[in-house]
């Protein structure tokens, strides 16, 4: 039996941060989509395509990018 993918996005990560994501996650079903822009409200809509979402310290969680 194999387990399910899932699929991540990653906002705004840099390339060691990329690096290190990609490598932590080899071979655990999960897949990392990265976006090399800030998330924000005004892109949220391309989250809503992912269960999890990781962000970082200059993307904005702010209440209305969260609930769009």
């Amino acid at each position: 039996m194999t387990n399910p993918i899932t699929p991540v996005a990653v906002f705004s990560a840099k390339n060691y941060d990329k690096t290190f994501l990609s490598k932590t996650s080899m071979g655990t079903g999960i897949e990392l989509k990265y976006f090399d822009y800030i998330h924000n409200a005004e892109i949220t809509r391309v989250a809503k395509h992912y269960k999890i979402v990781s962000a970082f310290v200059n993307d904005d969680l702010s209440r209305q990018t969260l609930t769009r």
